[in-house]
C-alpha cells in the first residue's frame, strides 16, 4: 500500500480524522478554497498547525492535572514549550503538506 493510497481522499485516514473532519474542512468553506486554492493552502496549513497545537496542550495539561505527569512547564504554565523538537517538525511537516495542496491546485488552475 502505497503513501498516496492512506491519505487518499476517500480512504479511512481522511475520513475519520477529527482535524481534517472539524477544522480543515470548515476552514476550506470559509475561505472558498475550490475558488482561492492559495488561500486555502495557507488557511489550511495555519487551521492544521492551531489545531495539533491546541489538541497537544490539551492533553499535555490533563495529563499534567489528573496524572502528575510534570509535561507542563512551572514558568509558563505552557507544555508546548516542553515539547521535544521532533513533535514540532510533525506538526510543521503537517502544515507544509496542507500549504503544498494548495500551492499544486493553484499552480493547476493557473495553467489552465
Amino acid at each position: 500500500m502505497l503513501l498516496e493510497d492512506i491519505f487518499a481522499k476517500g480512504s479511512l485516514y481522511y475520513k475519520y480524522n477529527p482535524i481534517i473532519q472539524y477544522v480543515i474542512k470548515p476552514t476550506l468553506k470559509l475561505v472558498d478554497a475550490h475558488n482561492h486554492p492559495l488561500r486555502g493552502g495557507f488557511s489550511a496549513a495555519l487551521a492544521s498547525g492551531v489545531a495539533h497545537y491546541l489538541l497537544l496542550e490539551g492533553i499535555s495539561q490533563a495529563s499534567d492535572y489528573f496524572l502528575g505527569s510534570k509535561i507542563v512547564n512551572e514558568e509558563t504554565k505552557i507544555a508546548i514549550t516542553q515539547m521535544p523538537w521532533p513533535v514540532h517538525f510533525c506538526i510543521g511537516v503537517s502544515m507544509l503538506s496542507n500549504l503544498g495542496v494548495g500551492l499544486g491546485k493553484h499552480m493547476e488552475k493557473k495553467d489552465h
